[in-house]
């Protein structure tokens, strides 16, 4: 249920979530008006005015707490795309130290790749799989050319161990995002901050239920603040899906840096 909320823009997430709780305090402020004797309003809105504090409390620090471990998530995928953008870079520029063959092929390969990461890669890690991405296969083969021909007698160690540290850099950073794609919101704690919302909402009403029901409007604070907060828990929840997602525009800058032949003058794909 949460992926799938997850995987909708975020402006779909947050009129959703308004939709739904404001329709939930219209029909709650509905029954109690309705099934709360007006004599015994007072009494209930005093009990539940001492809850407020307790209630609010406990939902600001558990949203805040939620908000602040999915953001970090998020900060963690730009990093992890980051660290893979540098080692391509790194792999690419390091081929300016072999033959114009094998060179021309690596940085083939490694565009390849980055095409693959840039066309399949994000809808691939929206259902935390990245084998279904082709850019699976061609990290394989790619690796698997670089090793190859980094132990070949004519190539200088240096170079060789250089453009084979970057290729499992690319590696290890794949394996990150796949890894984070896989990350998932800890559903206690939101069922825990979900009720608390409901309690919170449920008190403010009973508060204002004590006066006509025009004062139940004075909880909409109450509703809304309970609205936002939940939906942007669910919203930064997927940093490959969604609205607010991870962007790919770091491999796609490479890939026409190296197709314009910025790494190798004389290699153009």
């Amino acid at each position: 249920m949460i992926s799938d909320l997850t995987r909708l823009e975020d402006w779909q997430v947050l009129l959703l979530s308004l939709g739904l709780w404001i329709t939930f305090a219209f029909v709650l402020a509905f029954l109690f008006h309705r099934f709360i004797p007006t004599g015994s309003r007072e009494r209930v809105s005093i009990v539940s005015a001492a809850y407020m504090t307790a209630f609010g409390s406990l939902f600001a620090i558990l949203t805040a707490f939620l908000i602040s471990a999915e953001y970090t998530t998020y900060r963690t995928a730009q990093s992890s795309i980051g660290a893979e953008v540098a080692a391509a870079d790194q792999l690419a520029s390091a081929t300016a130290g072999l033959s114009p063959a094998d060179a021309e092929r690596i940085q083939s390969l490694l565009t390849t790749y980055l095409k693959d990461v840039v066309n399949s890669d994000w809808e691939a890690l929206r259902f935390a799989d990245s084998s279904l991405s082709p850019a699976a296969s061609s990290l394989r083969e790619l690796q698997q050319e670089v090793f190859a021909r980094g132990g070949r007698e004519y190539i200088s160690p240096v170079v060789a161990a250089t453009i084979q540290d970057a290729a499992n850099d690319i590696v290890s950073a794949r394996r990150m995002r796949a890894v984070i794609a896989d990350t998932t919101l800890p559903l206690p704690l939101f069922g825990i901050a979900l009720i608390a919302g409901i309690a919170l909402v449920a008190n403010g009403l009973l508060v204002a239920s004590r006066y006509s029901r025009v004062y139940s409007f004075v909880a909409s604070g109450i509703v809304l603040v309970v609205a936002l907060d939940l939906g942007a828990i669910i919203i930064i929840n997927g940093p490959f899906q969604g609205g607010l997602t991870v962007s790919p525009e770091p491999f796609v800058q490479l890939v026409e840096e190296i197709s314009r032949g910025e790494h190798l003058p004389w290699v153009i794909s």
